[in-house]
């Protein structure tokens, strides 16, 4: 065989095989883009093998790969020259004529090989060959040819109709591509991967768990082109199924004994329907079919050949507590709740199945409704400022499935518009399920009301201080307002004497601390020690309307203390009424009003009678007697 370089640019591709029934896999190097390749055969450029970061080549030919993603790669070029062992044919020249205008030296990488066209002999062991051309001491790498030949061809690459080619299922440590030898037994049931349809014994079959359940692909019992892999994973010359590995170890699900990592095995996740933290069905030893499945996960019929134990339809037949649509086994928080599987195991012997924190039978990591804090539901509390501020109250027994770890803290919160405020307690709690919890009370703090004294005293006695009857919870040290016109005091003390007979109102506020205290004193000035008798009050005998600032009005005297009001009549010496006021000001000179039986604007000189009662003490007598008027 005579092997040319193709003119065309395509992304690296690298070679790596696990020979297993004579099948090679060539692997593209960007596995992180794993559909947007185009495997072609030299001889036919418009059929695409396939689109896979990988392809399994059972025929022999020219492959490479060319790049449509968006991720890195680069162009350089590699070929795969797949050759029959068999045939005599197998003899491969590399001819590099066309690529070596003018060159001065070659140099192959395999110190046997020289020139341009050299003849290398394909067989079962990878040879890779890459040829250095120097023009002008400019050395230039030429692709690559990688040779290889296959022992056997149509050979069976699914041996046990999993879905899961045999490439992938042995490791072929041994080097000899032959799974027969030395082959890879995960569960160690003397059944190797290969040809058993539960690799990791866990009663879930392979074909299940290399596939994602809610996508999940039934074997169709077809097989085409008799290459024993089920035509339902043969698409567009992708070739089998790539299995899942669901908690990203490395290791996909199919043999992987915790697919999720959650420290529950999956021979318990995926077989426990009634959620008490033990599989419903038991292993019994036996494999009557020797198919690799337990007779114990057969179900009624042990010897089926199938290879996905009737579990057609995954989602709905497969433990999912939750009902996410995630089965428990792959499942990292089964019940939901919240809380991952591994963090629900209280004791932390590793077992989430033996912690059931409320005893009902069903392990905390499947019951959504497990153990949780009780709200100890403290009542709320009123005081007054400067009231002793209640204790602490005890949290006591919140529930929750071990002990709880308590964070308690107080804070003082300024209510808007207002010197009131509340002390927010606050108790956060925690315990080793993950449960948190927090509780409150507030304790509203209110001002004080606004306080009033009242204070009688009479105009006659003597001051008083008004710190004299502050509060105790008041500061003396704050100041007095004063809220009406002639209020007067002497730093706290109010003297009588200087005020008349009414009601004064003086605020004071005081602050302690947080508490704001306001009283109003109200203090009322009387007559009550004063000598306000009829005859205390003195009468004028007589007016001299002269405007000399003597005797120029009628008076009422001594009335001072008493704060009296007088109805007063002056008759003249035939009986007829000369004047008369209802509220007497003392200031009656004489004149004659317009009801008067004189109309001249002042009373002639003579002698008149009055007639003085008190309004506010109608049973006295009336005061009478008689005033001389002088007018000139």
């Amino acid at each position: 065989m005579k092997f040319n370089y193709l003119h065309l640019l395509f992304f690296v591709v690298l070679f790596w095989s696990i020979p297993v029934s004579s099948q090679f896999i060539l692997d593209a190097p960007n596995t992180r883009d794993e559909s947007n390749y185009r495997w072609y055969e030299a001889s036919d450029l418009s059929t695409v093998l396939g689109t896979d970061s990988f392809y399994e080549v059972t025929q022999p030919g020219v492959y490479f790969a060319t790049y449509d993603g968006t991720l890195c790669g680069s162009n350089a070029t590699g070929y795969f020259i797949v050759t029959d062992c068999n045939d005599p044919e197998n003899q491969v020249i590399l001819d590099i004529t066309e690529n070596i205008n003018e060159v001065t030296t070659i140099n192959w990488n395999d110190p046997s090989l020289s020139g341009s066209e050299p003849t290398v002999t394909a067989t079962q062991t990878v040879e890779r060959y890459v040829a250095t051309i120097t023009r002008a001491d400019n050395p230039t790498v030429l692709p690559s040819f990688t040779v290889v030949c296959i022992a056997s061809l149509n050979s069976n690459i699914d041996s046990d109709n999993d879905g899961i080619v045999n490439l992938f299922e042995d490791l072929d440590l041994d080097g000899d591509n032959d799974p027969a030898t030395n082959p890879t037994d995960k569960d160690n049931d003397g059944i190797p991967d290969y040809l058993d349809i539960d690799s990791d014994n866990d009663g879930i079959p392979d074909n299940v768990e290399a596939q994602n359940v809610a996508d999940y692909v039934a074997p169709s019992g077809i097989d085409a082109n008799n290459n024993g892999l089920d035509d339902a994973y043969e698409n567009n010359g992708n070739l089998g199924l790539v299995p899942i590995d669901t908690d990203g170890d490395g290791i996909p699900d199919y043999v992987d004994d915790d697919s999720d990592n959650d420290t529950v095995p999956d021979n318990i996740e995926g077989h426990d329907f009634n959620q008490d933290g033990v599989a419903d069905v038991s292993f019994s030893g036996n494999d009557t079919d020797g198919d690799g499945l337990n007779d114990g996960f057969e179900g009624n019929e042990v010897n089926d050949n199938d290879v996905n134990d009737d579990i057609d339809d995954p989602q709905s037949s497969l433990p999912d507590t939750d009902g996410d649509g995630i089965p428990d086994f792959r499942d990292l928080d089964d019940d939901g709740d919240g809380i991952n599987t591994p963090d629900e195991d209280i004791d932390n012997n590793g077992d989430p199945t033996n912690d059931d924190s409320d005893n009902d039978g069903r392990p905390d990591y499947l019951d959504p409704n497990g153990p949780v804090f009780t709200d100890p539901n403290f009542e709320d509390i009123t005081i007054i400022c400067g009231d002793p501020i209640p204790p602490i109250t005890d949290l006591g027994d919140v529930g929750g499935c071990t002990p709880p770890l308590v964070e308690f803290s107080e804070e003082i919160q300024m209510v808007d518009g207002s010197d009131d405020y509340n002390i927010e307690r606050i108790w956060m709690v925690s315990d080793s399920c993950g449960n948190t919890a927090n509780f409150t009370q507030t304790i509203f703090v209110l001002q004080q009301q606004l306080a009033e004294i009242q204070i009688e005293i009479c105009i006659e006695d003597s001051p008083v201080d008004l710190l004299d009857y502050l509060p105790e919870s008041f500061d003396p040290s704050d100041t007095f307002t004063l809220f009406q016109e002639g209020t007067q005091l002497n730093g706290s003390t109010f003297d009588p004497t200087v005020h008349g007979i009414g009601d004064y109102t003086i605020s004071y506020t005081s602050s302690v601390d947080t508490c704001r205290y306001e009283v109003d004193f109200i203090v009322t000035v009387d007559q009550d020690c004063a000598d306000c008798g009829i005859v205390s009050l003195e009468v004028s005998k007589a007016v001299t309307a002269n405007n000399d600032g003597v005797n120029d009005l009628f008076e009422i005297r001594n009335n001072e203390l008493c704060d009296y009001t007088f109805n007063v009549m002056i008759f003249n010496r035939w009986g007829n009424k000369v004047f008369e006021s209802q509220n007497y000001q003392n200031d009656w000179g004489g004149s004659s009003p317009d009801n008067a039986v004189f109309k001249s604007d002042s009373l002639p000189t003579g002698t008149y009678y009055y007639i003085v009662s008190i309004n506010e003490q109608p049973n006295f007598e009336p005061l009478n007697g008689f005033i001389y008027l002088s007018v000139d």
